[in-house]
């Protein structure tokens, strides 16, 4: 009977867990580091297509005045903190952490003429308690 309730514990304090991110973007970026991602695009070399095939259809596409194609993808991740999920305490000592990374490639015709790689993390807090 123990070891029932260890695991029925063990359950609802990771689901709770769970519960306490949310993603938005591109999943394949997500998982990404910049050391990764400039393994995977070399400027010069890297087609469209490759791309593609890495991290899928681009979140934006635009056209500068020279021809030159432009692609974005982005993703973002928020995790929240415990103290968010428990009731009263939230109210004064809630938030969490955000992460957003941007992926933005320049296209010469087919290939990657350059990339750029941008990475920011910041914390939020809510609650009376909060800076």
């Amino acid at each position: 009977m123990k070891g029932f309730y260890t695991a029925k514990v063990a359950l609802v304090l990771a689901c709770t867990l769970a519960a306490c991110s949310a993603t938005d973007g591109s999943d394949a970026l997500r998982n990404e580091t910049t050391a990764s991602i400039n393994q995977k695009i070399v400027d010069g070399v890297t087609t469209k297509e490759q791309v593609r095939a890495a991290f899928g259809e681009p979140q934006e596409t635009s056209v500068d005045g020279s021809g030159h194609e432009t692609w974005k993808y982005s993703a973002g991740k928020f995790q929240g903190n415990v103290l968010g999920y428990i009731p009263v305490i939230n109210g004064f000592a809630g938030g969490g952490t955000n992460s957003d990374t941007t992926l933005t490639l320049i296209f010469r015709g087919d290939r990657v003429a350059s990339h750029s790689i941008s990475q920011s993390k910041s914390t939020v807090g809510s609650g009376l308690l909060s800076k």
